[in-house]
Parts: structure tokens; sequence; C-alpha cells
């Protein structure tokens, strides 16, 4: 039989995944969800890259769709459709090309070349203590694989010994102090110390050892502090490789040594395996250690690294299954985000994350601080990720007319601007009580990506523009709170020239009716006429009061959506009391790895399982498909795969 040329040539092209679409699937998924970014530096001896590639999942490809959104305004712009758009103009006008690109550094490249003993004078022991107990109260959480003993340990023999002969575990602990450094103002001298750190290392390049790939974890997280993830994505890269080469990821090879030294392995190649998992995800690039390349087990006694570990698995299933799977229609790829919500919904009861960390009484029932904060943080992001390809959809389907917004399209819409606003009020909540937790750059990241949500929610409805400036305002006052240096001044900056020309694009919108008392426009945006009610509560006004018993209202605002009949009909949001929302959850950690039921197959994927029951005169038949099977490419069920892919890997 002769086959069909059309169909060959799917089957071999790398386009392959965009099958013919059966009529009546639904809207088709737009190409916008999976287009990455790229752009080429303006000065090409600033830098060592001249050209840098982010994929659909990173915050650029995104803030790349906000600044189409811009221009929509005054016409077509551009090649909407390449796989590949040029960034260049958007991250220009947004002031986002030295977080592209990497902060520059402030370091003379002499330092290199000066012998060891002149730097420490430059750094006396009582300010290095002081970098010591920076690191301690943040990094420390993250990076774990050495005691607050080891620690203290390793400064007193940098400070004590006369050898001058270079060292791994000199280079560790320079790079240490650099990161301390770094939760203070003093980002001039953690630049020299890390520059100092290098010097150390620079014979020790080819090595590959434990402590070598420690340094490149070090070095990893002080990169992405001083906002340069294209560094610490190399980092990490080079972290991966000698991972392989050690054995670290296979359990034999590490038993092989000591059971103290077999602890430290294991907790080592698990802050690999989230650092990678969760910097890929975030640049949008293939990540190169599997949880399926993992033999070896979690360590003991690191609760807060399985946390992360199984957090970043999940990160891991939510690229897979939303930005490298192509689907034929937007159900079938909400379908699989929704089998990726459950698993985060049930991470959350575990772990007492959101409305799981509640007593019954609104008391937060978790400890609070820098740890807290990263894991709230780091959920929040993945809830994002794994929504935010549909705001980007729901936008490019507003321009057709005979296309009209469905019931599961606008409720993901609303899982990714509820999230944005959660991780803002959280943060801020977390930045305001915690002096440690503002020790950490990172957050700025975050505050942006949430922003970034709700730039683009109010170009897509200019009505919830009044509602969702107060928590983009929140945000710019959060990084207020942090470290006055960059990359937080950098995303401060950023984020208020953001919002000003979403201000000025909106008035200048066709949409535009009346203007307010104030003098912004008020529009006539009949979804999310509710958000525009005056009695609506302020995210602000909870802050400036004092009410311990109501803190789940100051740290979560979806929960302060109005009841009406109208809307709980329309959104299936989190009210309490429901169906959909655990507030019993177990705040117990998961079992470590070993356990059958860890990563079992097919885990969480109802898709419909936290959806309250109690909306009886909607007719979900209208809404919602009579087959719920997600596609494949190979035929099999593609969301069963992704989460089964780590069985019995953990």
């Amino acid at each position: 039989m002769e086959k069909n040329p059309k169909a060959y040539s799917a089957a071999v092209s790398p386009a392959g995944f965009r099958r013919l679409i059966p009529d009546g699937d639904g809207p088709k998924s737009d190409s916008a969800i999976y287009q990455g970014i790229a752009a080429v530096h303006e000065d090409i001896e600033s830098t060592e890259n001249s050209r840098l590639f982010y994929g659909p999942a990173s915050q650029f490809a995104f803030l790349q769709q906000v600044h189409r959104g811009i221009l929509s305004s005054t016409g077509p712009h551009g090649h909407p459709d390449r796989e590949v758009q040029e960034g260049g103009p958007g991250l220009d006008l947004f002031l986002q090309r030295s977080f592209f690109f990497g902060t520059a550094s402030r370091v003379d490249a002499s330092v290199f070349y000066r012998p060891a003993s002149t730097l420490l004078p430059e750094v006396c022991l009582a300010q290095a203590t002081l970098f010591l107990r920076m690191f301690k109260s943040w990094s420390s959480h993250i990076l774990s694989f050495f005691s607050d003993t080891e620690l203290d340990r390793m400064l007193h023999n940098l400070y004590s010994s006369d050898d001058n002969r270079p060292s791994q575990t000199k280079a560790l602990t320079l790079a240490i102090l650099a990161l301390g450094a770094l939760g203070t103002s003093h980002t001039d001298i953690a630049e020299i110390l890390l520059a100092k750190a290098k010097y150390e290392a620079v014979l020790f390049d080819d090595t590959v050892s434990l402590q070598m790939i420690q340094f490149s974890l070090l070095q990893a997280e002080y990169q992405n502090n001083m906002g340069r993830p294209n560094l610490t994505y190399l980092n990490l890269g080079t972290a991966c490789r000698k991972a392989f080469a050690l054995g670290l990821h296979r359990e034999a090879a590490n038993s092989m040594a000591r059971s103290e030294d077999t602890e430290k392995c294991r907790t080592t190649l698990w802050c690999l395996y989230y650092l990678e998992s969760w910097y890929s995800m975030t640049v949008g690039r293939e990540s190169s250690l599997k949880m399926s390349d993992i033999s070896s087990p979690f360590p003991v006694n690191q609760p807060f690294i399985v946390s992360l570990s199984r957090l970043a698995y999940i990160g891991e299933q939510c690229v897979k299954s939303i930005y490298s799977q192509r689907y034929d229609s937007l159900r079938q790829l909400y379908l699989a985000a929704e089998g990726i919500h459950t698993q985060l919904r049930e991470f959350a009861a575990k772990h007492g994350i959101g409305s799981a960390g509640f007593d019954g009484n609104g008391v937060f029932a978790i400890s609070e601080g820098p740890a807290s904060l990263q894991l709230h943080n780091l959920y929040y992001h993945t809830i994002l990720l794994n929504f935010r390809p549909f705001l980007v959809a729901d936008y490019a389907l507003a321009s057709s007319p005979e296309c009209q917004s469905a019931m599961w399209l606008r409720q993901a819409c609303r899982y990714a601007t509820n999230t944005a606003q959660d991780c803002i009020m959280y943060s801020y909540s977390q930045l305001q009580k915690h002096e440690a937790c503002r020790s950490s750059r990172y957050h700025g990241f975050f505050l942006e990506s949430s922003c970034a949500v709700l730039f683009f929610d109010i170009l897509r409805h200019p009505s919830k523009y009044p509602y969702n400036v107060e928590y983009i305002q929140m945000a710019i006052e959060c990084l207020g709170l942090m470290v006055n240096d960059e990359p937080v001044t950098n995303a401060r900056n950023s984020l208020k020239k953001i919002l000003r020309i979403v201000e000025e694009t909106i008035v200048k919108g066709k949409n535009m009716e009346t203007p307010m008392a104030s003098g912004l426009p008020a529009f006539a945006d009949p979804i999310l006429q509710t958000n525009a009610n005056p009695t609506m509560p302020s995210p602000v006004s909870f802050m400036s009061q004092d009410h311990p018993q109501s803190h789940s209202n100051i740290q979560f605002p979806s929960l302060n959506a109005p009841l009406s009949s109208a809307n709980q009909l329309i959104f299936f949001s989190d009210q309490p009391g429901s169906m959909g929302t655990d507030t019993n959850g177990s705040l117990t950690m998961p079992n470590l790895p070993g356990d059958p039921d860890t990563f079992a197959p097919g885990e969480g994927l109802d898709p419909l399982s936290h959806f309250h029951y109690d909306v009886v005169t909607t007719d979900l038949y209208n809404f919602f498909p009579l087959n719920m099977t997600p596609p494949s490419v190979t035929g099999n069920d593609a969301v069963s795969d992704g989460a089964g892919a780590g069985a019995g890997n953990g």
C-alpha cells in the first residue's frame, strides 16, 4: 500500500507533533505557547556571549508575549509564527537585557593573577564570620552538604593556615564566603571573593571529585543570585558531567565509600538534581540530569532537600507534558496540565503549602522563614509554568470573534493569576517578618515572574487593572525590603518601567469608555466585572491591619473572592470547605526512596478530582468532552508516561 506523503513527512519532521486536528476537538493549540527567544548582544566585546537562547518555559519568553501584547495595540509586528522570536527590542524596552546576558562582573581581570596571600587582608576575620553567618541563614538550606561545624572549621583553616598552595577546600571556603556576602550590601567584596575562589580552583578544573562538584554548585547559586542565569546553567552542566563521571548518580558507586561519605555523596547528588532540574526549567533549556538517571536514595536527615527534589520531579514532568509534548488542541493540553496540578496539590497538602498550612483556627501550622519561603516560591512558580501557556492562548483567541473562551480555559487562566497573587502576598508577609528571608536576591525572580502574569492579565482584561496593580505595587515594595543592589535594583526598575508601559497601553486601548476620577480608564470587561466591585477587599489593605486570625486572607488573596452564586457557578475556585481544598493534609514529610508508592505510575492523574461538584445548575457537557483521555504522540497516555517515568528511581 502506498504511503501517504503528508503523513510520512509529519512523522519524520521535527514539527510532526502538529497532527491534523479533528473537527470539534476545541480550539487549536497556539504556536506562541512553544516559542523561545533569542537575542544578540549589541557590544560583543563586553560579553563572552554574542547570542543566547531561552526556551518557552523561561521568563524571557513569557515577557516576549507581554511585549507582543503591547505592540498588538498598534498593529502587527515581526514574525509571530516563528519558533524562536527575536527578543532584542523587548529586552531593551523592559530593561531586561542585563538579566538575559547576565549582570556585568565588577571584578578587574587582574585579580586572577594576584598572589593568593594578597586577598585575605582585604576581608578581615570578623567580616568573613559575618558572611559565613549569612550563608548559614539562607544558602545552607539549599546547599546542605556541610554541617555548621564543618563550615566553622573551614573558615578557621582559611585564616590560620600558612599554606599558600591552591586547594579545593580553600576554593570551596571562598565560594561560601562570596555567597554569604551577597546577603549583605558588600557586593563588590562578594565578587572579589568569587574571583579568588576561581583562582584557587583553576588547577582543578579537570578534576573529577566530590569537592569540585560542590564548587560548581556554589558557583551556580552565586551566579543565580547575581542575575546571571546563563552562567548558572553552564555551571550546573559542568557539575552534572562530573557527577556522571564520578558515578555519583549510582548507589553502587557511592556505597564503596565510608558511611559518612556516602551520605555526603547522596546529599550532593540530590542538591544537584534539584538545582539542575529547577534552573533548566526556568531558562527553558534541556536538563542534563533526570530522575530516571538516578538510582541513589535520598539522604538521611535532609527533609528539606528531599522536599525540593520531589517538587523538582513534578517540575520535570511539567516541562515534559506542557512544553515538550505538542498537543492538537488546547483542551488536550489542559488535561495534561490538570494532571500536573493534581500532583502539585497533593505535594502542597503533604508539606503545608498554601491553605494546607493552616490549622482549623486559620493559624499557620508549619515553621516559617527562609526554607518555607523558598518552598512556597518554587511551588507557586511551578503552577505558573503549568498554566501560563493558557494565558497566551486565551489572548490569541481573543482576536478571533468566532472563538469564545471556554470555561475550562478561563479557569486555567485564573489558576495562573491567583497563583501570581498568592506568591506576591506570601513573599511580602515573609519578608516583612523574617530578616533572614531578605538575604536571598533570587526572590526578585519570583516577584518578577508573578508580576509578568499580572501584566499580561491586565492587557487581556483591562478592567482588572485596579486590582492587579495593587499586587504589582506590593511586589515592588518587596524588592525595596531586599538588598539594595544588583540584580534587585534592576528588577525594581524593570517592573516600574513595564507597569508604566502597560498603563500607557491600556489608556490608548480601543475598549476604553470613560475616564475615572483618578484619570485611569474604566473598561467594559463583562467577564471580570466582579473584580471591579468596590467592596472587594484590597490586598494591600489587609497588610496594613493586624489580624492574627485572618492570616489566611493576608497570604492567599485567591481566598478573598466574593461568594456569590454567579461566581460559584462560573469559577471553580478554592473556597474553604470545598471538596477541592484539603485543609487537613498531612504535614509530615513523605517517605524516602524505596517506598514503592513514592512515585507510583498514574499517581494523582484524575484531571477533575479537585473540582467542585456542587455546580449542579451548570451543564458540564457543554464545557468538557466525553472522552477525557489525554493524547500522546506514541499512542500511550502522555501524562501517565510522565508521571511514571521516575517510578522506582527515587
